[in-house]
Order: structure tokens, then C-alpha cells, then sequence
């Protein structure tokens, strides 16, 4: 049933799977369950064929029973099929994709047979899978005789009828393997009906691909392209080279809608750089990588597959297909919350279109800030953005007027959509700060400027530094990047977009310190005449508080009814304590004196080649140290002097 054409088919798809699931931890007979299994199925077919759909396409897996039910009703099934590939089959075809079989009544009574996808031819085609004969000639095993080599080469030229025939009457081959040669050289590189390729007998396993053709589907909503010829990998290549071809080609189509309504011109002057192109955009250069910083390879939206890449290992153009930004939310000077790092991958779901951000982002007056302790409305924020040397900042303003809408011809009217009617709305003008006017007319925005790729909106606006403004009749053709403002309205709002360009600075982090001997050598010195001054005002106060201390007790002692053995023993005392400051003077005094000279002996030998070492040696850490040595020792000594003080006092 499957190997036939069908002309208008009508199409349907479904998510789900078509079983039969138990229910677990019960007991029933075999027979019971069967019937039950068979009843159930009975009633999702139904549902199925209420629909009439000619061809059934399945994302998972469909029970025997329920195959053998829709090839009595004969509708061609297809299971397993990939989501990404259900999705592309719905978009061109129309169709609805079902989330589960529970869902096909309710749909059939909402929307009726309007769920079927249609298109105008629906066919099974068969090809000869070079693959499978290319490998065998190019992956030789070492154990191969004579006889088994010529078999192989005669292999790879199997297109040829006089190699096929010797081959076949030469070679020591079994039957199946002859079935097979013959079957690769009847279908050739040639395109052959599935149907009849099964008739013939030549769509044998291991030798052809089979393929489901959908035809006649609108123009406009994309198409499909074969390549065929070579190896898998080889194939792989071109297909990634191909789709990014096509990924160009599309926003070249938009991009030059968008430059063309903002009057973009290139300057007179301008000449084609010699160096192959590094963006898939018009005149956008990235230049030399920041002062301070390596060229690395542009982030390509988190995937680390290597396919992304080059033949040559160079970036090119293919890896600049995404851009990381930091955007920030301002409420005047106030930033609302933190700032955040966004990757877009052009035209996927990290991207959005132009369009989309301007009613979502910009003209969305319900659209609250992510700061819950911010109240204020989107017309009091900013957004910006922020790339490498440059700075995005939109705001969106109240107008004293509104915008009206595009006026259409009727015709074009009756056949506008609501989608259609909402791109009516929007329009969008260019100011210049440097000619101080608005220098281009208002005009709506197209279709293509809509869809463009948002993430390469803000590409566009960072790295094309070309570009100019072409008005002539405001006399105006300064800079596009740099000179202009760009708006856009919708209503009585207006979104504004400037640039200014911005100096990032690096994080640098220092591996070791600098060391300045010099300037230590000042420091530790000014230090050690700082501790030489204070140490001697020290002692001196010690000195004078213990002849105070010595005349008090003398006077104290003569009127009081004391042994005589007390005044002696505080005498005493004292007179220890003030030895140990005079002690601890005269050696501070020396050691600092020590040290100095030392270190001075030390540096006129460095400097005439006879150096103990570099800095770290005995003489420069005694030197350098000692101020801290010198502090901790005072500090002792007046600790132990004060409290033996306190005690005489007592």
C-alpha cells in the first residue's frame, strides 16, 4: 500500500503514538486483553478515518493491530517520524499536528477536516545509495586476493554494461550478492518511481534509498533540495555549505530591505577589502581584537561541534553566526537589575525578529520590569545593549500625535491578513545629531525589515562602520553608525535607537608585585628615625614618671607609721626600673645604628660588584624588618614597666 503515487492526497499528523497500554498489576486472561486491545484500537481508527485523510504521519511508534486496521481503510502510514521533520511537513503542507489520538474528536468538531495538510502530489522515489559501493573500493581489507580486488574495482565502475557483465560471469559471487550489482546497475543515477522500482525487483535492501516526495506545496513556504552523487560525508559537507548559503542569501534579502529604508548608501570612495569577507553581512568588519586582548574564536552559541568550523581552521564568515551582549535595564540613572549576558544565534529560538522585539520589547506598555520592587512603567526605562567598543541605548517616548496607518489599494486590502495589518502599523524614521534634523521621510516598514533577524540588527549596528546616510535633499550623508538616531513608531510611542561608542576595560591580574627597593629602603628608614625620635620621648617620660614616683614615696613614707624595710624595698624598685629604661635606650639606640650601617656596607658592596646576594639576604630582611622587631620590643618593655608601676602606686 505504501509504494504508490496519490494526486491531492490529504495529510495528517500526529504527535503521539497509536497503542494499547495495560494497566499494570492486574490480572485478566490473554483473551480478555486482546479484546480489549482490539476494541480500543477499533475506536482510534474510527476517530482516524472520520477524517478521511488519505496519508497518516506519526511521530512515535504504531501496535501491529492497528497498521493492519488502516491498510483495510487504505491510508498509507508513516511512523517514526522525526519532530523537526513534522514540523517542516505541517508549516509547508498546512496541516495540524495532533498532540494525541484523545484529541482528534474534539478537533474534528472545532475545526472539522481543515486539520489535513494537502498538497498536489504525494509519491515514494528510489535511488542507488552510492555510499554502500563507494566504501567497498575505497576501504580495501589487507587480506583481499587477486580475484576479490578485481571484484571490487569492477565495482566502482558498475555504471559500465561490459564491467557489469564481466563481473557477473567472472567473479565468484553468491546469489544475492549478483542480485544486488545488478539491481546498482539498473538503477544507476537515475531517479526511479518507488512503485515501479518495487515491480522490477530492483529497490533491494542495502543497494537503493527510499524516499517520501511532497509536491506542490506553496512556493514561498520553502522547498526541499536533493543532493546526491557522492560519499556521506561528503554530502554532510555540502549540505552544511549549502544551508549556510541559504541562511546568506535570505538575510541579504532582508538586510538590503532594512538598509533601503533607513536610505543607506556606501561612500563614493569605498573599495572592497582585498580579505575574505568575515560576516555574512553587507560591509560589516569586526578588526583587530581589542588593545590587550588575543584573537580568539567567536562564541558559536554553545555547540562544540567542530562542523562549525572551517576547512581551513581561519574564522570565517560561517562562525559568525552569533553575537554575545550584555543588557542592562535603566530606570533613569538607576539600574533596575543586574546586567545579564545574552547570546543570539541568527535566525533560531535564541533569536527573534525585528518586528517581534519592537511589539514585544518597545510598544508592550503591560511588559513590567524584572526589579519586583520597581513600579515604574517601560516608558520610564531604557534598554541597553553592549557589545565589545559600543553602546545601544532604546528608549521609548510618548508623541504628541498618532502614527497612521499604511493606506493599500482595496484589492491589497481585502486579501490583508491581521498579521499583515499589524506591520501597517509601524513605521520608522532616521534623525541626524550632527545635521540636528530628521533627514529621511517617514516610511512603514516592509515585510523583509519585520523579519529580520534581530541579533543581526544589533551586528549591523555595532560593526558596520561604513555606511552613510543618503539624503539629498537634507544635504545629509554623515555616518549611519555614529551620526544618526533611528526610530521607530507605532501610535502615539516612538522606540529611539542611538549609538555611542563606549572603552571597555580589561580585568588585569598581576602574576607577582612589583618590588621597589628604593622606595622601601626610604620607608624603613623614615620608620626607623620615626622610632628613634618616639622611643627617646618614651624613656625620657619614663625617667621624669619614676623621679616623681621616688620624691612621692620619700615624702609619702616619712609621715607614715611604716618598718622602714617597705621605703626601702619600693626604693629599690625604682631605682631597677629606671637602669632598665636607661639599658633599653642605649641599646635600642645602638641596634638601630647597627643596622643601618650594616645594610648601607651592604649596598656600596652590591654596587661595586661584591653583592651578598639580591634582596632577600641577611643584611637587607635585618634592615627591613627590624622597624616591626624594634615596635614589639618597645611594646614589652612599656607593658612590664606600666604594670610594675601600677604596682609600686598601689
Amino acid at each position: 500500500a505504501m509504494a504508490r503515487e496519490i494526486k491531492n492526497p490529504r495529510i495528517m499528523l500526529l504527535s503521539g503514538g497509536i497503542d494499547y497500554t495495560r494497566a499494570e498489576h492486574r490480572i485478566a486472561s490473554l483473551n480478555t486483553l486482546l479484546e480489549q486491545e482490539e476494541k480500543y484500537l477499533q475506536i482510534l481508527v474510527g476517530k482516524i478515518t472520520k477524517l478521511k485523510p488519505s496519508v497518516l504521519m506519526v511521530s512515535r511508534a504504531v501496535s501491529r493491530k492497528a497498521q493492519e486496521l488502516l491498510l483495510e481503510t487504505n491510508i498509507i502510514l508513516l511512523q517514526h517520524v522525526k519532530p523537526a521533520l513534522m514540523d517542516s511537513i505541517s508549516r509547508q503542507t498546512g496541516a495540524t499536528i495532533l498532540s494525541s489520538t484523545d484529541h482528534v474528536q474534539n478537533v474534528m468538531n472545532q475545526f472539522g477536516a481543515n486539520v489535513l495538510g494537502k498538497c498536489r502530489r504525494f509519491r515514494l522515489v528510489s535511488f542507488r545509495d552510492n555510499d554502500v559501493w563507494n566504501s567497498i573500493n575505497k576501504h580495501p581489507s589487507p587480506d583481499d586476493d587477486d580475484e576479490l580486488a578485481k571484484v571490487r574495482a569492477l565495482i566502482n565502475n558498475i555504471d559500465n554494461h561490459n564491467d557489469v557483465e564481466t563481473l557477473l560471469s567472472t567473479a565468484k559471487l553468491t546469489s544475492n550478492q549478483r542480485q544486488a550489482i545488478l539491481a546498482a546497475h539498473l538503477l544507476g543515477e537515475r531517479v526511479h518511481d518507488g512503485s515501479k522500482a518495487v515491480k522490477s525487483g530492483i529497490q533491494k535492501r542495502g543497494v537503493t534509498q527510499t524516499y517520501i516526495m511532497i509536491e506542490g506545496c506553496p512556493s514561498h513556504l520553502g522547498c526541499t533540495v536533493i543532493l546526491r552523487g557522492a560519499s556521506r560525508p561528503a554530502l554532510k559537507e555540502a549540505k552544511r555549505i549549502l544551508k549556510f548559503l541559504i541562511n546568506v542569501a535570505y538575510n541579504l534579502q532582508l538586510e538590503i530591505s532594512y538598509l533601503e529604508g533607513r536610505h543607506a548608501m556606501l561612500p563614493k570612495d569605498y573599495k572592497i577589502p582585498p580579505n575574505p569577507a568575515t560576516s555574512s553581512s553587507l560591509c560589516v568588519e569586526y578588526g583587530p581584537p581589542p588593545q590587550g586582548r588575543k584573537a580568539v574564536r567567536p562564541w558559536n552559541g554553545g555547540n562544540a561541534d567542530s562542523t562549525t568550523r572551517s576547512l581551513s581552521g581561519k574564522i570565517t564568515a560561517l562562525e559568525h553566526q552569533s553575537i554575545l551582549i550584555s543588557s542592562v535595564w535603566m530606570a533613569g540613572k538607576t539600574q533596575c537589575c543586574p546586567a545579564e549576558v545574552k547570546g543570539i544565534c541568527y535566525y533560531s529560538e535564541k533569536d527573534v525578529s525585528l518586528g517581534q522585539f519592537l511589539r514585544d520589547s518597545c510598544f508592550n506598555l503591560t511588559l513590567k520590569c524584572q526589579n519586583p520592587n520597581c513600579k515604574k512603567s517601560v516608558l520610564e526605562h531604557s534598554l541597553s545593549f553592549v557589545h565589545n567598543d559600543g553602546l545601544i541605548n532604546i528608549t521609548v517616548e510618548e508623541m504628541d500625535g498618532h502614527i497612521p496607518v499604511a493606506e493599500h489599494p482595496k484589492e491589497a486590502t481585502d486579501r490583508a491578513d491581521t498579521k499583515d495589518e499589524e506591520k501597517d502599523r509601524y513605521a520608522t524614521w532616521t534623525y541626524c545629531m550632527n545635521c540636528r534634523k530628521v533627514v529621511t521621510p517617514l516610511s512603514y516598514i516592509s515585510d523583509e525589515t519585520w523579519n529580520y533577524s534581530f541579533g543581526k540588527f544589533l551586528e549591523l549596528s555595532f560593526y558596520n562602520k561604513t555606511a552613510t546616510i543618503n539624503a539629498p535633499e537634507h544635504q545629509c550623508h554623515c555616518q549611519l553608525q555614529v551620526h544618526s538616531t533611528l526610530y521607530f513608531g507605532c501610535g502615539n510611542l516612538a522606540a529611539r535607537f542611538s549609538y555611542e561608542r563606549i572603552r571597555p576595560y580589561n580585568v588585569f591580574l598581576r602574576r607577582y608585585l612589583p618590588f621597589d627597593e628604593a622606595f622601601h629602603k626610604k620607608f624603613t628608614v623614615l620608620e626607623l628615625n620615626e622610632i628613634m625620635m618616639s622611643s627617646s620621648d618614651l624613656f625620657e617620660r619614663f625617667n621624669k614618671h619614676i623621679e616623681t614616683t621616688t620624691s612621692d614615696t620619700r615624702a609619702l613614707f616619712k609621715s607614715a607609721v611604716n618598718k622602714p624595710e617597705h621605703l626601702q624595698t619600693l626604693l629599690s624598685e625604682l631605682h631597677v626600673i629606671g637602669k632598665e629604661v636607661a639599658h633599653a635606650s642605649s641599646i635600642l639606640k645602638s641596634k638601630i645604628v647597627s643596622v643601618t650601617n650594616s645594610y648601607n656596607s651592604y649596598n656600596k658592596d652590591a654596587e661595586s660588584g661584591y653583592s651578598y646576594g639580591e634582596v632577600g639576604s641577611a643584611p637587607y630582611d635585618a634592615f627591613s624588618h627590624f622597624p616591626w622587631h624594634a615596635r614589639r620590643y618597645l611594646f614589652l618593655l612599656t607593658s612590664a614597666w606600666n604594670e610594675r608601676l601600677g604596682a609600686i602606686v598601689q
